[in-house]
């Protein structure tokens, strides 16, 4: 779709007369994709896939989901056009029934969550465990912390950097150094060995090895 339709001027227009458009990186927030396919499943009763689409209510609940949509009718599927017109007649017109629909996918998303023990103390061991973690994925050699093709995932960067950070000042733990050398190789060599493209009289990196 995102040739065929978010690339296209007509259907640009309509999205943004009708709706504010998030696009949301699967690769960087993982966390958002798990919700938003399960919604995708409760809403549609059937397994969902990328690309994915879905809509949501001012409060960010989903109401209605979908994965591939043809810029034209196509394929048994309706065409992405005349999809969002429909969708945001309904969210005038028929308001009440699509809140009442988003409110039960709300509570069926919550009921998923896994409840938190408030009785637990919290201590630094999850955070411990989580560099260990990308420690034991790190690439010594290119950096990042998978196979390639390889894509940015700054959550995991920013997590090390703050790991280093936070820690700076107590009594100096691998930790510490770890996650800073982890950070910084895999930031430096994507600055180095990033593939450059030319946007007027720069280069811009494009990264994925």
């Amino acid at each position: 779709m995102a040739h065929e339709c978010f690339e296209d001027k007509e259907v640009a227009a309509v999205m943004n007369r009708l709706f504010v458009n998030i696009k949301v990186d699967r690769e960087e927030r993982p966390d958002l994709d798990q919700i938003y396919q399960a919604a995708h499943q409760l809403l549609t009763q059937r397994g969902g896939g990328w690309p994915l689409t879905v809509f949501l209510t001012p409060d960010q609940t989903p109401f209605f989901a979908g994965t591939y949509f043809p810029k034209a009718p196509r394929y048994q599927l309706p065409g992405f056009i005349d999809l969002m017109e429909n969708v945001a007649r309904a969210w005038h017109e028929r308001r009440g029934e699509v809140l009442t629909q988003s409110k039960a996918v709300r509570e069926a998303l919550a009921r998923q969550q896994p409840v938190a023990d408030s009785a637990a103390p919290l201590d630094e061991a999850p955070l411990a465990a989580a560099v260990t973690d990308l420690a034991q994925a790190f690439d010594p050699v290119w950096g990042g912390f998978s196979r390639a093709p390889k894509f940015p995932r700054p959550g995991e960067l920013f997590f090390l950097l703050r790991e280093a950070q936070r820690q700076r000042g107590e009594e100096q733990r691998s930790g510490n150094a770890q996650a800073r050398d982890m950070a910084l190789f895999s930031l430096r060599r994507m600055a180095s060995g990033g593939r450059a493209r030319p946007a007027g009289r720069r280069l811009l990196p494009l990264f994925g090895r």
